[in-house]
């Protein structure tokens, strides 16, 4: 009785709680009530034992996995599903003998419970198990008409609960394996992985790029992940055979380091390596048509053609230019089956081999097709590009070999060329520069090796284990501190101002990636960049342990809005300034994200210096002649990031909220001013369909980072620092970006291999300019030089006139000085 009182408690409680009055009554655990409780308190006012239907009590069972996940007994989801399990099993069959057992010791009550028979509750149990086991021994049957009634439905209804439930049960019990099933790969389809920050707008960019009608793709198959780190946790995760980790972060800022390094190249990068729609603007003006035009060729790869074997690749890139108007980057080094890495521009000592994967600039796929058609024996007299196409020439069978010889142990990027005449005075076209690369006849000869420009900054330099970037022993926080008071021995010039808006309480936004690409090993001691940090010392303490072996970085406790602060890390000598932030507000409006950032930038802009006399000539060779008695300040140059595109109106003040943003926007974008993530998304749907493309992203941004240094971090989270440097002459020996004026002596005189890939057209950029594009002795263009070359940009064309006369609006600006 006292049982029966605690669940006519419960029945209350259940009541009182229930939002839905009405469904409560039809809920299965007042159904189990309805039956239970009324007969006990009738048999006790009758002084009579009747069983009822008090076999429904067992279906409270059903209850029993909620109660033990409840008290955190059952955590896992085996053991919730074991749980599950076994309490529909174990519920069914107690309820099912309760009732044959009713039945069975009641009769039919047509017949005057004549047909009884007596039997226990054990034997019931084993009725109905040997019932939904199908077995049927016979020595216990029902006699009964309902209970013979029940027995053809319960044992359909028992068959399939004990063919499934049943080995799922065994299963869970006896599987000792981590991973019960392995994924069964089907021919021709590929599955996604997408971690990280999963947003609504992250994925919204994700599939859009993934269901884009040009392409015809559909991805079927997408698992969406919280953490990078559970990638490599997969079983057969390989990366040598094509599976990709794409990081967002890591790849963000890269794209800043870099662009400290080398101005607008961020924008070359997105534009080249990135597929987005086609903004819908109006082309305005030179600039934006040019911009236009260059946004149209993406890198792309493809397999070389035989008939390049034993080519060195100078000869091959310089051939793909003038026969085939593509633009040949890299090559894909092959070392086995499924090892391979890339080589950025090598050396004539390397000459390519069978099966060479290429990487071009070309507009589309049928016109990086001309590499692999392109046969010597049918078309060494087509002059026109167009023509080239799949010819029925006997080939020799593929065979999977090495992609690369080597004539030399280590990797030399210094041949002779001589491919632009050194007296540029006036307008020169693209065309001139093909007429010499025709006439110009690349010699095989070394004129230095990388090993003497490492083996003279040995005593001073040091790198990490893997060879890859620049490393030292661990700086204490208090000895990089730099105090206003205090006088450093060498003022700063020439460094990276680093801002950087962020608490104690803020999330880390992972400053050893910003560091490393401008620590790789491929600039020698000498051109590494001062690093200051301008930002609050709480936040930078929690930074401080992942950079701390990297060399020459400064700590400057402050804030990018004081100008004094600014004034105190030598601002107007730097050689970029950089604005990061860490804050992330749950704001719903969107120009308060970046207001920190854009007030900082703002404040930046505000700060006017008089220009040296260097620089004031170098202003003065594109001034008017009117404007030559005015002063004039260097502006200093920014990189703003910014979460929110649509908040670069509030970067310059020209710029107002109308139907002319996207044009604005595109332009600011276009020049290297400002830089925003969004476009990141999309890098996905590229990786999807070329994972070779990423690779080479990842060697141009990250500075060098590969998969072992990877694993290195995630285990040690530190570089670990190697003492000599003489096994390291192969990695170090790796082409770097720079930026440099068309005038400068260094692209004639220093025999430097390199290749004209971009346009640096006053302040934007310009990607694959036509061949009959007019330059100008001020344009600058990005090469890829040498280890042992010392490429400085000469950025005294950033400087420019900030009189109240002069100061226009950047596209007017822009296309004047053009």
């Amino acid at each position: 009785m006292s049982f029966n009182a605690f669940f006519l408690f419960y029945f209350g409680l259940r009541f009182m709680a229930a939002n839905n009055k009405l469904s409560f009554w039809l809920e299965l655990n007042s159904i189990v009530d309805f039956f239970t409780i009324p007969p006990v308190c009738v048999s006790y006012y009758l002084k009579r034992n009747c069983l009822g239907l008090r076999f429904l009590r067992a279906l409270r069972l059903l209850e029993l996995p909620k109660i033990l996940q409840f008290l955190r007994i059952t955590r896992t989801s085996n053991s919730i599903k074991l749980s599950r399990l076994l309490a529909a099993v174990l519920s069914t069959w107690l309820t099912a003998a309760g009732f044959i057992h009713l039945v069975e010791n009641s009769g039919d009550p047509w017949v005057h419970h004549q047909n009884s028979q007596s039997l226990s509750y054990f034997d019931c149990l084993y009725l109905t198990m040997v019932t939904m086991s199908t077995v049927g021994f016979g020595d216990v049957v029902t006699k009964t008409s309902l209970g013979r009634i029940f027995m053809i439905f319960f044992i359909i209804g028992g068959l399939v609960l004990f063919a499934n439930f049943i080995p799922e049960i065994v299963d869970i019990v006896g599987g000792n394996r981590k991973y019960q099933e392995s994924y069964e790969v089907v021919r021709g389809r590929k599955y996604i992985v997408v971690c990280g920050d999963i947003t609504l707008k992250s994925v919204t960019a994700f599939l859009r790029n993934f269901l884009a009608q040009d392409t015809g793709d559909v991805c079927t198959e997408i698992v969406f992940l919280g953490e990078q780190v559970y990638l490599a946790n997969i079983p057969n995760w390989d990366w040598r055979r094509g599976d990709s980790i794409i990081c967002f972060a890591e790849l963000k800022l890269g794209f800043i380091a870099q662009s400290c390094l080398v101005p607008g190249l961020s924008t070359l990068l997105r534009s080249l390596f990135i597929r987005q729609k086609s903004t819908k603007v109006k082309r305005k003006g030179p600039w934006n048509r040019n911009l236009f035009e260059g946004n149209d060729y993406k890198v792309m790869t493809d397999w070389l053609s035989n008939d390049f074997v034993n080519m060195t690749f100078p000869d091959v890139c310089r051939f793909c230019f003038v026969k085939l108007d593509l633009v040949l980057l890299a090559v894909e080094f092959r070392t086995g089956i499924h090892e391979n890495s890339l080589l950025v521009n090598p050396s004539a000592q390397i000459k390519l081999n069978r099966n060479t994967m290429g990487f071009f600039i070309a507009k589309s796929k049928v016109e990086v097709k001309r590499a692999h058609f392109y046969c010597k024996a049918c078309h060494s007299d087509i002059d026109n590009p167009e023509l080239i196409k799949i010819c029925h020439c006997r080939r020799k069978p593929w065979s999977r070999s090495f992609s690369v010889q080597y004539k030399s142990p280590f990797l030399v990027f210094k041949d002779a060329y001589e491919l632009i005449p050194a007296n540029l005075t006036d307008f020169i076209s693209l065309s001139s520069v093909c007429h010499s690369l025709r006439s110009v006849s690349f010699s095989p000869a070394c004129h230095c090796w990388v090993a003497a420009a490492v083996a003279e900054e040995e005593s001073q330099a040091l790198l990490d284990s893997t060879g890859m970037f620049h490393w030292c022993k661990a700086v204490p926080l208090e000895q990089a501190l730099l105090k206003p008071q205090r006088q450093t021995t060498s003022p700063l010039h020439d460094h990276i101002v680093v801002c950087v808006f962020g608490d104690a309480n803020s999330t880390l936004i992972g400053l050893r990636n910003f560091v490393m690409p401008l620590r790789a090993s491929n600039f020698t001691y000498q051109e590494l960049k001062d690093i200051v940090f301008l930002g609050s010392l709480e936040y930078m303490k929690r930074e401080w342990t992942f950079i701390q072996n990297f060399p020459k970085l400064l700590l400057f406790p402050g804030s990018a809005l004081s100008c004094a602060d600014l004034r105190a890390v030598n601002i107007r000598y730097c050689t970029m300034c950089t604005i990061l932030s860490s804050h992330v507000r749950a704001s719903t409006n969107p120009t308060l994200v970046d207001t920190e950032n854009i007030l900082a930038t703002l404040n930046i802009r505000s700060m006017q210096f008089k220009s040296s006399s260097t620089a004031g000539e170098a202003v003065g060779r594109v001034r008017t002649l009117e404007n030559e008695s005015e002063p004039s300040y260097k502006r200093i140059p920014i990189i703003t990031e910014l979460n929110t595109t649509s908040n670069v109106q509030f970067i310059d003040h020209h710029i107002s909220s109308d139907s002319q943003i996207p044009e604005q926007e595109l332009y600011l974008s276009s020049t290297g001013g400002i830089f925003s993530d969004s476009f990141l998304d999309s890098l996905l749907s590229t990786t999807y369909r070329d994972h070779h493309v990423l690779a080479l992203l990842q060697t141009l941004v990250t500075g060098g980072t590969s998969p072992e240094l990877e694993e290195q971090l995630a285990e040690k989270n530190v570089l670990c620092g190697s003492f000599t440097n003489t096994a390291y002459v192969a990695p170090r020996a790796r082409c770097k970006l720079a930026l440099m004026p068309l005038s400068k002596r260094l692209l004639t005189d220093s025999r430097s291999c390199w290749i004209l890939i971009f346009w640096c057209f006053s302040r934007y950029a310009i990607a694959r300019p036509p061949s009959d594009f007019k330059m100008l002795p001020t344009d600058m263009v990005f090469c890829i030089v040498p280890f042992s070359t010392t490429a400085t940009s000469d950025l005294s064309v950033c400087e420019e006139d900030l009189s109240p006369r002069r100061h226009q609006s950047h596209t007017d600006s822009s296309i004047k000085q053009n």
